[in-house]
């Protein structure tokens, strides 16, 4: 259970007492005027008193808003509600909760969109491409047959889908940076799936009297699509019914052949740039200078924090001397882990002998804005990254 005493601290007094009389926890206006400590207490004694339950719905609740009160909760958040009340509140806690009062569906929705980017990359998530610039239909016969697709797939009599726009902003995405929606974000269309399981017989309580009841728990699968790239994406716990779930959805609603092909992802090694070290190329390539100019660090205590180290590109320092002044000597290596780099590479362009810039992003643990139209793009990815220790080795 999180810590009330610390929960409370992060509420406005009113948004805090509506939070607990949801739970018959009430607070004299005297003490909600007290200290945090004071708060806690009381809310400690009452619960203490109060029916079988009442705690564990109350923790409940609150490890709901705090699981929206990080940054991805709160970009979420951002994308699917734009009260005004928001902008006042002092928190993210405060926002997060706020929106759980008030706007149940626009929370709910807010936890579809984590669930799906907290999942990317790892072993529920796959990638594919498909064709670009499609519209996702979204009138009622297509949908049908999207959910008529999905419940063959999974032998389900019931299956709810949702479908809405979203956006997801570069520093989880730097494929799509140049979307044109004003602020560099990849707009998305995300489709939610909700489908039975099979049944299974667990043990429950009916009028007091322990017994056996037979219910199908409910699963949940996301997909988002990216018109700019063509990128389907999908979270789902099985990865071969992943594939199927993209061709139903490319047939059904993208109205495009299912024949999708996995996106093979290449996994960047950002510890070897914990320490200062030398970029070496060859003369024949025509590069001038490689330099780190940015390092997003993610403390290794937490996940809800994000610290950016930055050089301007005038600077005689190079990064790790940035980064050891401000942060320590051995911060780098030993309080921090690097999720995310960008390398400036300078070189000569062999038709006209200008220098030009090519700024790669590299966010852990796969991916990139490296793209394969230009010579530059595929020298950096397919020599130099794996020489450097970034990319392996073909």
């Amino acid at each position: 259970m999180p810590s009330i005493r610390n929960f409370i601290a992060r509420l406005p007094r009113p948004l805090a007492d509506t939070f607990l009389q949801r739970h018959k926890i009430f607070i004299s206006p005297e003490t909600m005027g007290s200290s945090d400590q004071i708060i806690a207490d009381e809310i400690e004694v009452q619960l203490v008193d109060s029916p079988p339950g009442t705690r564990g719905a109350l923790s409940h609740d609150m490890e709901l808003v705090e699981q929206l009160s990080t940054p991805n909760g709160e970009i979420a958040i951002d994308d699917v509600t734009n009260d005004d009340n928001l902008s006042d509140l002092p928190s993210r806690q405060a926002r997060a909760l706020w929106v759980f009062l008030n706007d149940p569906e626009a929370f709910r929705r807010a936890e579809e969109i984590v669930y799906n980017d907290d999942h990317r990359h790892g072993r529920s998530w796959s990638s594919f491409g498909s064709e670009r610039a499609r519209d996702v239909r979204r009138d009622s016969h297509s949908v049908e047959e999207f959910k008529k697709a999905l419940r063959v797939l999974f032998d389900s009599p019931n299956v709810h889908v949702e479908i809405f726009d979203r956006s997801r902003p570069p520093f989880f995405d730097t494929e799509s940076d140049d979307v044109a929606n004003g602020n560099g974000n990849s707009l998305l269309v995300q489709i939610t799936i909700y489908r039975e399981d099979r049944p299974n017989a667990e043990p429950a309580f009916v009028e007091g009297e322990l017994t056996m009841q037979t219910r199908r728990p409910v699963l949940e699968a996301a997909v988002t699509y990216d018109a700019v790239t063509g990128s389907i994406e999908c979270v789902a716990p099985h990865k071969a019914s992943r594939k199927e779930i993209v061709e139903s959805f490319a047939a059904a609603l993208l109205g495009c052949p299912p024949d999708v092909q996995p996106i093979a992802n290449t996994h960047y090694d950002l510890t070897v740039l914990s320490s200062r070290r030398q970029f070496e190329t060859d003369p024949e390539d025509l590069i001038e200078t490689v330099s780190v100019s940015m390092l997003r660090l993610q403390p290794l205590e937490t996940s809800m924090e994000q610290v950016s180290v930055e050089r301007w590109w005038k600077s005689e320092r190079d990064i790790w001397s940035v980064a050891g002044e401000r942060l320590g000597e051995n911060a780098l290596a030993a309080d921090y882990n690097i999720t995310q780099a960008k390398i400036v590479v300078r070189y000569r362009s062999a038709e006209s002998n200008r220098v030009r810039s090519l700024a790669v992003m590299i966010s852990h643990p796969n991916r990139s804005n490296i793209k394969d139209q230009r010579e530059i793009d595929r020298l950096v990815a397919n020599k130099y990254l794996p020489r450097w220790g970034i990319a392996p080795s073909a």
